[in-house]
């Protein structure tokens, strides 16, 4: 996989996510990732709870990582890092027969595609965000714009929260998770679910997040 992330450690937390928030099969519900690499988070995720996914809505530049910020640890990223094509992306989702149907692809960084996917966004009901795009920025970035669109209950994934815990508790994604729990907490109940390891070594965190 593109990420540091456990297969079967990754699909437990989603399963977490849907007996937390009590979803029968029956109900359809969309599922967002914000950096897809070579799409084998979101095979792993369609593998785990595919059949109660109406649709899939994927982010990524397909150039890579791109400059870290100075929130960013020194040194662990680098600008064009994870870069996958297109291309590769969308074959690797073909030949392990993804449902490409149901799947919205937004080529490009955040602050250009992020403005042309609202329209169809806000007419579907997501219910599950993987954030895999490493970077404090861009996990602010995304959590920011689309805050509107958490439904009544949503499920929020971290990929890389534990990437740069060695250097810094409140570095990276966890910085940018907690800032944005401080600001909106009048309008998110936001708890803590679980963690789930990289063959062994803390690698991603996931939360249920409620408005209030």
């Amino acid at each position: 996989m593109n990420s540091l992330i456990d297969k079967k450690e990754f699909q437990k937390a989603l399963l977490d996510g849907r007996e937390f928030l009590r979803l029968s099969v029956e109900e359809e519900v969309g599922y967002m990732e914000f950096g897809c690499g070579s799409g084998d988070v979101l095979l792993a995720a369609r593998e785990a709870i595919g059949a109660g996914i109406s649709n899939y809505a994927a982010f990524d530049s397909f150039q890579g990582l791109p400059k870290p910020s100075e929130q960013d640890s020194k040194g662990l990223f680098r600008e064009g890092q994870f870069s996958f094509s297109q291309n590769e992306f969308l074959d690797n989702l073909t030949i392990h027969g993804f449902p490409m149907d149901k799947l919205d692809v937004y080529a490009g960084f955040f602050d250009a595609t992020f403005p042309v996917a609202v329209d169809s966004i806000k007419k579907k009901n997501f219910k599950f965000f993987v954030f895999d795009c490493d970077l404090y920025s861009s996990t602010k970035e995304a959590l920011e714009f689309f805050v509107d669109f958490f439904k009544k209950e949503c499920i929020v994934v971290f990929d890389d929260w534990f990437s740069v815990q060695a250097i810094n508790e409140y570095s990276g994604q966890a910085k940018a998770f907690y800032e944005f729990m401080e600001k909106h907490s009048d309008t998110l109940f936001v708890e803590w679910i679980g963690t789930y390891d990289y063959y062994g070594r803390l690698a991603g965190k996931y939360y249920h997040v409620e408005k209030i």
